[in-house]
């Protein structure tokens, strides 16, 4: 919960300085639904953790692939955001290992897992 309030400081620190002539959606969607997430952790709620995990390899890729880490807070930014992907994917794997993305899973007869 605190790397997800973290990754988002950090997102908005990243951006700095920032320029109001140009659309801002984009930062306030990467900065308020790493927030969204860590509520949603506090209250633990199991399949957020699969939907953390898909968000932020999304997010890492983006910026791999199109800005890299031009300051420190973008390079630090890439650090948190790789152990937030890690910690979620094992969190969910072995706390919650019978939800998927979407639900829980089925066995072969159609019954739920729980």
């Amino acid at each position: 919960m605190v790397l997800l309030v973290a990754y988002a400081a950090l997102t908005v620190l990243a951006a700095l300085p920032i320029d109001l002539s140009k659309p801002t959606i984009f930062l306030l969607l990467r900065t308020l639904v790493p927030i969204i997430f860590a509520y949603f952790i506090f209250h633990f709620h199991g399949g957020v953790y699969r939907l953390i995990t898909i968000w932020c390899l999304f997010d890492l890729a983006e910026d791999i692939l199109l800005t890299g880490a031009p300051t420190p807070a973008a390079a630090l930014r890439l650090l948190v955001l790789f152990f937030v992907i890690v910690l979620a994917f094992f969190i969910g794997r072995k706390v919650f290992p019978n939800l998927k993305v979407f639900g829980p899973k089925q066995d072969a007869d159609g019954n739920y897992l729980l």
